[in-house]
């Protein structure tokens, strides 16, 4: 792993705590507010603040919309819900993603989807196809909208949701993923671990679709961070919440 980027400086959307501060607890990050490490054009990249790992688009249509305030007022990336999608390859990051190993995805995210619209929608995963994958979206349970994990154990794939926050608008969303369960975690409120044993193909990592070989399950909705960590104790989960509720509300 290279060196971690911090910031030039906090600027005027900081908190004193910045994900950095994890150390090699931060696998990776991508920050819609690191304009410094976003680049237009043919091809969309947005490297993350590890060691610049990058997420790539270089087809025009399907290139997540940067603005400045269109994550109520903070930078985001808007996604269409129908093709947009980046894709990260990047071989250091794949090394720590695969097999068993634990780790955590979280979002700071606004899932815009209507309650109608009952398809599974993704903002971050990584794998290969939908047995050998671990996913974080959002799915229609019950009919109201709801935080899911997804994990693939090379035979099936066992679904966890959390019922008990509806995922409409902003959120932070913890989807904590160890070598014996899955738990998902939104705005704090936490249910209960489902057991399954992950096996991970690392081929990629997307944002905004499922990692198969062909993109889907399009994320409808802006993003300001998506990140992975490793397991975090109380303390270290509590910082990168507070962090993560500042730039929500």
């Amino acid at each position: 792993m290279g060196p971690v980027i911090r910031p030039p400086t906090r600027g005027p959307f900081s908190s004193l705590f910045y994900p950095s501060d994890l150390g090699a607890l931060l696998i990776a990050l991508w920050d819609a507010e690191r304009s410094d490490l976003i680049t237009a054009g043919a091809t969309l990249s947005v490297k993350d603040t590890v060691a610049a790992y990058d997420a790539l688009q270089a087809t025009a249509s399907a290139q997540p919309a940067y603005s400045a305030t269109s994550f109520n007022g903070r930078p985001g990336f808007t996604h269409d819900g129908t093709d947009d999608q980046l894709t990260c390859t990047a071989s250091g990051l794949l090394a720590q993603l695969g097999g068993a190993t634990s780790y955590e995805m979280w979002g700071v995210i606004d899932q815009t989807a209507l309650v109608a619209d009952t398809g599974a929608r993704t903002f971050l995963s990584v794998g290969a196809a939908n047995t050998t994958s671990r996913v974080a979206q959002r799915a229609v349970v019950s009919a109201a909208n709801r935080a899911r994990g997804v994990t693939g154990d090379g035979a099936g794939a066992t679904t966890v949701n959390n019922t008990s926050v509806d995922f409409s608008g902003r959120h932070v969303v913890r989807v904590k993923f160890t070598a014996t369960g899955t738990t998902v975690e939104i705005d704090g409120v936490t249910m209960a671990e489902a057991a399954v044993v992950p096996s991970t193909t690392a081929t990629r990592v997307r944002i905004g679709a499922a990692a198969n070989t062909s993109a889907s399950l399009f994320w409808q909705g802006v993003w300001n961070a998506v990140a992975f960590t490793r397991p975090l104790d109380s303390a270290r989960a509590a910082q990168f919440l507070s962090w993560a509720n500042a730039r929500r509300s």
